[in-house]
């Protein structure tokens, strides 16, 4: 059976084939509200995986920032979990270049890096303020353009 759809996250137009042996005793037009293209998807599982480490390094620094002496193991941890945050910074903010088709600054990868790090309790405040920064900024890259109009006509060929 086939069913038109829209993406739930960028609304593109979507033709779902759903098996003709799908589970009897289900209803198949469930599925029509949540479907996802494949980029859409992609997008959405690479921020919930870097969006989870950088809550677990931002945990370690922050049980560690608590602490009035910390150990020579636990100097190595916090340095080792700053260096992980920066290194993850600069994932999200490729990340964000490409959910948002507009290319993030070193600067505010630098900014966002040094804010999880000194304040990582907040770092669910802080990517959220960087990505509508990075949402402000200016117009869609040129990269981005051109990918977006190559995976539109690869789209129109399927069909």
């Amino acid at each position: 059976m086939k069913h038109e759809a829209k993406c739930k996250i960028c609304g593109k137009v979507l033709v779902l084939t759903i098996a003709d042996d799908y589970p009897t005793g289900r209803d198949p037009l469930k599925l029509v509200p949540m479907a996802t293209c494949n980029p859409c998807f992609d997008l959405h599982e690479r921020r919930v995986k870097i969006e989870t480490q950088i809550k677990k390094f931002c945990h370690i620094l922050h049980v560690l920032a608590e602490k009035d002496q910390l150990t020579e193991t636990e100097g190595k941890a916090v340095r080792t979990a700053t260096e992980a945050v920066a290194m993850l910074a600069g994932k999200y903010s490729v990340w964000c270049g490409d959910a948002l088709r507009r290319p993030a600054t070193g600067q505010g990868v630098k900014f966002l890096a040094d804010a999880l790090a000194r304040y990582p309790e907040r770092w669910w405040f802080h990517l959220a303020d960087f990505e509508a920064s990075v949402n402000r900024s200016g117009l869609e890259s040129p990269e981005h353009q051109a990918a977006e109009s190559e995976y539109h006509r690869e789209c129109r060929e399927d069909r």
